[in-house]
């Protein structure tokens, strides 16, 4: 049983003419205690699909499901726990002082 599965999942940014799609129709299963890699080239949506996994960025169409509970379908506050770990951490920080 998958404890991660993305359904057909779509996420697009814009509209009409500047519509962007930045997945379209992905789908994913990770089973409990398997290791999955995401591998593609730049500009093929890797960022965007980890936003969606790590629920910070809904998709447009389908869902993300986590031990079957349909995460965006629930508040913030009752969602699994996710971990993301930033690109660069300035990211996260909004930049660094000293």
């Amino acid at each position: 049983m998958s404890v991660v599965r993305v359904e057909e999942v779509s996420r697009h940014y814009g509209e009409r003419e500047a519509r962007v799609v930045a997945l379209d129709r992905v789908s994913v299963d990770i089973e409990r205690g398997e290791y999955t890699a995401i591998m593609e080239p730049s500009g093929s949506g890797k960022t965007t699909l980890l936003s969606i996994l790590g629920s910070m960025n809904p998709p447009t169409s389908r869902q993300l499901l986590v031990d079957d509970l349909g995460v965006y379908a629930l508040s913030c506050d009752d969602r699994p726990g996710v971990c993301a770990v930033p690109e660069d951490l300035a990211l996260a920080t909004g930049g660094l002082t000293r």
